[in-house]
């Protein structure tokens, strides 16, 4: 797996919203929870809906298209045993950036 720096956006706030970004032309959803950084898929594996859109309750996220919601620390399914969301390891880079990693 690669490790790709990118500047952490000005809106990524602990408890807020997700926040849309590109790495490597893969659409990721970045949230930040009890000071911790998470990243997802930003399609849901469902029907394909932007996960960033969805509400945050904690570290539940939601499709904001069918309310398939997933749990933003591990990537399983709430209430859909096997389902997944693709998750990105993520490491705060002495730079100040946001190290992501995808294969």
């Amino acid at each position: 797996m690669a490790k790709h720096l990118i500047d952490k956006p000005d809106n990524l706030e602990d408890g807020g919203p997700g926040v849309p970004v590109s790495v490597e032309g893969r659409q990721i959803a970045l949230y930040e929870f009890e000071g911790s950084i998470y990243a997802v898929d930003n399609r849901c594996p469902h029907r394909g809906g932007p996960m960033a859109d969805g509400p945050v309750s904690g570290p539940t996220i939601t499709c904001p298209l069918h309310s398939w919601s997933f749990d933003m620390r591990s990537g399983e399914a709430v209430g859909r045993p096997g389902a997944t969301i693709a998750c990105f390891a993520v490491s705060k880079d002495p730079s100040g950036k946001i190290a992501v990693e995808i294969a």
